[in-house]
């Protein structure tokens, strides 16, 4: 519920292109995943899937701020100043989520 909330609040409607950007980019980050669980399958706790989820998450958020750039860059929309606010926003946001994980789970991995 939290990422729909989030995607509603700052992404707003999408386009199809963004939504084909993600089913096309979804499956390989989820093997990626999966295969990084791989890894940690000793140490395989509700903590380190949660991690992952969120990981996963974040990719997916990245990927569709990605493609709403795109999609402003091809039909500019010149007259709606707050798209592009809420775009800065979700970025910022997203930037200091990765700044907190890689400081918080950088001690957790090591």
């Amino acid at each position: 519920m939290g990422g729909f909330s989030f995607i509603f609040v700052f992404f707003g409607r999408m386009a199809d292109k963004e939504v084909t950007r993600i089913n096309d980019s979804v499956p390989y980050y989820a093997f990626e995943v999966i295969f990084a669980l791989t890894v940690f399958r000793e140490e395989l706790s509700t903590r380190v899937i949660s991690l992952f989820a969120i990981v996963l998450m974040s990719r997916v958020f990245h990927v569709l701020a990605e493609a709403r750039v795109d999609v402003l860059q091809v039909y500019p929309l010149d007259d709606i100043w707050y798209v592009h606010v809420r775009l800065v926003l979700a970025l910022l946001l997203l930037l200091f989520g990765d700044m907190f994980f890689c400081t918080m789970y950088s001690s957790f991995v090591m």
